[in-house]
């Protein structure tokens, strides 16, 4: 009797040492992203201040720059525009239409820039129908309902600033601005802009956003090497 004890004893001594000694269970890997962490593939990551090779790659006699936002990231819906062109020169307009769809009940792109006597396309890429119609002093018009996969167009032969709205749904709305010059160009998703064909000497030159007023901007355009043009919105 007393072996039996001794010996159940001993075993559960050692079940007491084995426990001790294992390991404790993994616990599940726990990951904090910090300020310094790399975007998650596939991200789009607006990068902060010029891009100086970007703008270094400019066309000799080009007029090209970025423009930069209050935190001085690109910017967005900018167009940067020619004031002053030849007097009495006619431009003759592009003979292919200008594009803005409407998708998911948006207007695409939202903002616009044209020449006098450019025809612009409206196309509906919606299930539902849209009414596009504008009541600006530069163009006032109305296209009507139309259905998905049809497209209805007006000819903006004025200068100067057009807002478009569709009459069935009430929160779209596109700036579409007419210009008297060929000497224009909307930024792109890197906040550059480029334009080319300037005589060389003294320019102004304005930049238009929503998001402040209109900027006024004087450059002297060289024939030899790119003028850069670098601003900040306010």
């Amino acid at each position: 009797m007393m072996r039996r004890l001794a010996l159940a004893a001993l075993l559960a001594l050692g079940a007491c040492e084995r426990s001790a000694g294992s390991p404790a269970p993994a616990k599940p890997s726990e990951t904090t992203a910090t300020s310094g962490s790399a975007a998650p593939t596939g991200s789009t990551m607006r990068t902060e201040g010029f891009d100086e090779a970007l703008l270094a790659a400019a066309a000799p006699g080009a007029l090209a720059g970025q423009v930069l936002d209050g935190s001085r990231r690109a910017a967005q819906n900018v167009i940067v525009y020619l004031t002053e062109a030849a007097p009495k020169t006619h431009y003759p307009p592009p003979a292919q239409a200008a594009l803005i769809d409407q998708r998911d009940k948006a207007f695409v792109p939202r903002i616009l820039a044209v020449l006098a006597g450019t025809k612009v396309a409206f196309k509906n890429s919606d299930l539902v129908l849209h009414n596009v119609y504008s009541r600006s002093h530069t163009k006032t018009f109305d296209l009507g309902a139309y259905p998905r996969e049809e497209t209805r167009s007006a000819l903006f032969e004025e200068a100067g600033r057009v807002d478009v709205f569709c009459a069935i749904h009430t929160n779209m709305h596109a700036v579409i601005l007419v210009m008297d010059n060929p000497y224009f160009a909307t930024i792109d998703a890197r906040g550059y802009f480029e334009i080319r064909g300037l005589s060389p000497g003294p320019h102004t030159l304005r930049v238009w956003s929503e998001q402040s007023d209109e900027q006024e901007v004087h450059v002297e355009i060289a024939s030899n090497r790119p003028t850069i043009l670098k601003h900040t919105l306010p």
